[in-house]
């Protein structure tokens, strides 16, 4: 059949024009979804650096000295979790060490073994704030514990081929657990039935020693009323719902600044590109804290010194910063260096060292905590120091525990 040549192209720009409609119709629907999520703007915020003082948002800051004795000797620590009116603490012997609110040692806690209740390596754990249930993450299985610490059950994960790696409470008996291996999943699991509610995963892909790899593809962290995620996928914080499906919460927009994919060993480690990399988020009622790899668009690096083996120092220099996002004001914030080297928000509550929290608990309670020779050598060294920190490290020694931070929001 002789096709009209005119009547071809008729139906050529049809279709292109069709084409171009679909196209601008998909791209109008990506931004739209983009436009009804709040977003966390990363790339216009870039020089929005500020000191900004512990008293904008917080009420109170409380100093707790944890006792020291020989069953209670902290080494580096890997976790600190306060619920339930108690501080526990793993280091890196793989313990945890139990105390209550006003530091008394309670309990110490080490289950390492191949018996029933036993660990051979604690990943991490976290606590029930409904009961005080103890669960430690291994790569093999989630073990409870009751509030005295006595052990429980074993909740198996989901995929014998792949290590479990992260882990929480999303329900009565429901977990959301994170699994790597030759692949990567998050997944919603009974632990009794061993249902699967949800599942994502995504195939492991080896891009050869000279790109990084991703520990992990997906990152749990936990509000005072969801359980929220992060892919490296994409830049959409997803909360998980009550009949566990996932929805955007939080657009990060990084534009220009976003981490290229893959990226080098040798560019992820620049301090002088301009991408930045989010290292890690936690979030509270009215913030979301973000620590940030900012490479070579940091305004404020963290300069220390280190002594080789033949004596001489050689310079390390830290690209990172933290940032705040306020929900209320819509506003991402930098956070200038309240004293220099020294990252956090500015303590003008009690004059002490520059804080961040390192666990936002089921209360919205910040909490860290600070070695005591960094108390001693901000109060030695400093004059704005105030007296509460002064006094405190005019107690302390250097081989005592930690000192715990709890600080209220308003």
């Amino acid at each position: 059949m002789k096709v009209d040549i005119k009547e071809k192209m008729v139906r050529m720009a049809g279709v292109s024009f069709l084409f171009i409609i679909l196209l601008f119709n998909s791209c109008t629907s990506v931004n739209s979804r983009k436009e009804k999520l709040t977003v966390i703007d990363i790339e216009n915020s870039i020089n929005n650096y500020e000191l900004v003082n512990l008293s904008d948002y917080a009420s109170d800051l409380k100093y707790i000295q944890l006792e020291t004795n020989d069953s209670a000797l902290i080494g580096a620590i890997a976790n600190i979790v306060y619920e339930c009116n108690k501080i526990y603490i793993s280091d890196q012997s793989e313990s945890i060490y139990v105390f209550d609110s006003e530091g008394k040692h309670l309990k110490s806690f080490n289950k390492k073994g191949r018996g029933p209740g036993e660990y051979s390596r604690l990943v991490n754990f976290f606590i029930n704030p409904d009961n005080g249930y103890l669960y430690i993450i291994t790569s093999q299985a989630l073990l409870c514990y009751d509030k005295e610490l006595n052990f429980v059950r074993e909740i198996e994960k989901p995929e014998n081929d792949l290590f479990l790696i992260s882990a929480k409470l999303i329900a009565d008996d429901i977990f959301a657990m994170v699994l790597n291996g030759k692949r990567h999943s998050i997944q919603i699991v009974d632990g009794k039935s061993k249902n699967v509610y949800y599942q994502k995963s995504a195939e492991w892909e080896s891009l050869g020693n000279n790109y990084m790899a991703k520990f992990t593809l997906f990152n749990m962290f936990q509000t005072a009323e969801e359980l929220r995620y992060l892919s490296v996928f994409n830049d959409t914080i997803y909360s998980f719902t009550d009949d566990y499906k996932e929805k955007p919460a939080y657009y990060l927009n990084y534009g220009k600044y976003r981490e290229p994919e893959p990226v080098t060993v040798e560019d992820f480690g620049s301090m002088d590109l301009n991408f930045v990399s989010l290292l890690s988020i936690r979030e509270s009622d009215e913030l979301i804290f973000m620590y940030i790899f900012l490479r070579g668009l940091c305004k404020e690096p963290v300069i220390s010194y280190a002594t080789n083996p033949d004596g001489s120092r050689r310079e390390i220099r830290s690209n990172t910063a933290y940032a705040v996002y306020d929900k209320k004001m819509n506003e991402v914030k930098f956070l200038l260096q309240p004293i220099k080297g020294l990252m956090g928000f500015a303590d003008d509550l009690t004059g002490g060292v520059p804080f961040w929290p390192r666990y936002v608990n089921s209360n919205n309670k910040l909490i860290s905590y600070l070695t005591p020779q960094k108390i001693k050598n901000f109060a030695e060294s400093n004059d704005t120091a105030g007296e509460s920190i002064k006094n405190l490290a005019s107690k302390l020694t250097e081989n005592d525990n930690p000192v715990i931070i709890i600080v209220t929001p308003k």
